[in-house]
């Protein structure tokens, strides 16, 4: 259940987010592309009601500039202003288990996009996957150093990336995609124990359980600045200002921007879904939602971040740890999270290059 005191429509100085610069009306940089060729059917009307936050709250009082900038932008928005993405990575979502197995075609997929070829070679030759004294020089040999799965698993973070990376600042890019392979990971270690066969849709699903904040960020710049402010003046979590604040937005932007990005219809749906209630145990979205507190929690911030300094206060970005009412979703883990989130962290922890491939702008 949302908490009632974070609700920033209710009355009372104490209930608003802190005073913040209003966010440009210039249009973000995805908007402003040329229209395509082909007409793209505007964003359902239900969709816009339901992502737009009323014109004044419960006491009759005016929204905040933010609110108001963001319920105007989504109901102007048409499908043609979200950002496009390859169409490899629609192809990459709907790859199976055995698909992995064929190094020769997931290879000819990925060569498809020149970015993905250049990000794969750099990442095979640097610091934490390179060998001493060999040089990586084709798709074929880094995939063989990185591994099939790992490769594949980059590759269509790349491609969403690049449709979203610029209207971030490097420091929100990082961290949200470091967020995201943290998600994947721990998504990939649940199914494997609670749906195996949804073992591969749970990973590329994690990569993009963000992708909704991600674009609502491109569409009202300095709206994460303003998440993270709200957390830190309400002495709470970046996850529970963000549920409170831009809830209903993400429910509307994710599962249409998806479809448009021709992202299989179940991954789609279980990323859009943030509603416990409404959950079927084991399936993905809980699969997703238990992820998400673990790659939230502090042990497992903690230990990515090691001694480096995080980007935000650890209390802001972090949770203590995942409630066993969220773990009680996956039964199987649900007495397994201290060991789990062990193997989270070491698995991102290794993988910290990947991140800066994903984040590379």
């Amino acid at each position: 259940m949302e908490d009632a005191s974070l609700d920033f429509t209710a009355s009372g100085s104490a209930a608003r987010p802190p005073a913040s610069p209003v966010p440009s009306a210039r249009p973000p940089a995805f908007a402003r592309s040329a229209k395509p060729a082909i007409s793209v059917p505007a964003v359902p009307p239900v969709d816009k009601v339901a992502a737009s936050p009323p014109a004044q709250n419960a006491d009759g009082e005016d929204l905040s500039p933010w609110q108001r900038r963001l319920a105007e932008r989504l109901k102007a928005l048409e499908l043609n202003q979200m950002p496009r993405v390859s169409p490899l990575a629609g192809k990459l979502a709907t790859l199976k288990p055995d698909d992995m197995d064929d190094a020769r075609a997931v290879c000819g997929l990925l060569a498809q996009e020149p970015v993905v070829v250049a990000r794969l070679v750099g990442l095979a030759n640097s610091a934490a996957y390179g060998v001493p004294g060999r040089t990586f020089n084709t798709l074929e040999q880094a995939v063989s150093r990185l591994g099939l799965e790992p490769s594949v698993r980059v590759a269509f973070g790349i491609v969403c990336g690049k449709a979203v990376n610029k209207t971030l600042s490097p420091g929100w890019r990082e961290f949200l995609w470091l967020h995201a392979l943290t998600v994947a990971q721990a998504a990939t270690l649940i199914a494997t124990k609670v749906q195996p066969a949804k073992r591969a849709e749970a990973q590329f699903a994690g990569l993009i359980y963000d992708i909704g904040v991600m674009t609502i960020e491109g569409l009202v710049p300095g709206t994460l600045d303003l998440l993270v402010g709200t957390a830190q003046a309400r002495n709470t979590t970046l996850a529970q200002v963000q549920t409170i604040m831009l809830g209903k937005a993400q429910r509307a932007v994710t599962p249409a921007l998806l479809k448009l990005w021709s992202v299989p219809e179940e991954i789609a749906t279980a990323v859009a879904e943030r509603d416990l209630a409404e959950m079927e145990p084991n399936s993905l979205p809980a699969i997703l939602y238990v992820a998400d507190a673990l790659a939230r929690s502090q042990p497992v911030l903690g230990a990515i971040y090691g001694d480096d300094e995080p980007p935000f206060p650890m209390d802001t970005i972090a949770s203590a740890s995942a409630s066993p009412r969220v773990l009680a979703m996956c039964p199987a883990i649900a007495n397994m999270a201290g060991p789990l989130s062990e193997s989270i962290s070491r698995a991102v922890a290794r993988q910290r290059d990947a991140v800066r491939e994903l984040a590379a702008a």
